[in-house]
């Protein structure tokens, strides 16, 4: 069987989340993946180029707005918590999978780790994180303007409460169980029903 590239970015992936960047070597992932140097370097240049694949991949574009949310179509505030609920569901389940089911403290340190060591991953969750409350706030907005929502509310500060939510209930359960969505969307329909009409 011929091994993909993507192949090798998973299974390098959970090697990284299970003992980091600095306790994986060449010789490592060759082992995990089953391949031969020659066939490794025919896929990547060296344990940088496959770190920084695996980051993209598996940090990057599972939190990029272009990747997650353009499924998300509704005119309500209450459809979009659901949907986005469910989004958050299925990307728990697909990590779950690559990492298992008790190795959420490690992908959080593989995150934590990136964070520090490449700089330019910092401008991109920065512009993630924005991207994700400039869509919340556009959603609270509408749902004032259309009178879903009491009309006194701050739409830029009430995003930022479902956004951290969300982020902060993830950095929380990471020493267990990772993020639950279950107790996400309870989290959420509470707050709804604190500012809906």
């Amino acid at each position: 069987m011929k091994t993909s590239k993507e192949e090798i970015i998973r299974l390098s992936t959970k090697l990284f989340i299970r003992k980091g960047y600095h306790g994986v070597n060449l010789t490592d992932i060759e082992a995990e993946v089953g391949i031969t140097r020659g066939g490794l370097f025919y896929h990547i240049d060296n344990k940088e180029h496959i770190y920084r694949e695996s980051l993209n991949r598996y940090l990057i574009m599972v939190e990029e707005i272009e990747s997650k949310f353009t499924s998300i179509k509704t005119d309500t505030v209450k459809d979009f918590i659901d949907q986005y609920s469910s989004l958050l569901e299925k990307t728990m389940a697909d990590l779950s999978k690559l990492i298992g089911p008790s190795n959420y403290s490690g992908y959080f340190s593989f995150y934590l780790l990136a964070i520090t060591e490449q700089d330019d991953l910092i401008k991109k969750f920065d512009k993630i994180n924005a991207d994700q409350v400039k869509l919340w706030t556009n959603v609270i907005q509408k749902g004032i303007d259309g009178g879903e929502l009491k009309n006194d509310l701050e739409a830029d500060a009430v995003a930022l409460l479902f956004r951290n939510s969300s982020f902060g209930l993830s950095y929380m359960s990471s020493v267990n169980k990772g993020l639950q969505p279950k107790q996400l969307r309870k989290m959420m329909a509470t707050l709804y029903d604190n500012i809906k009409k």
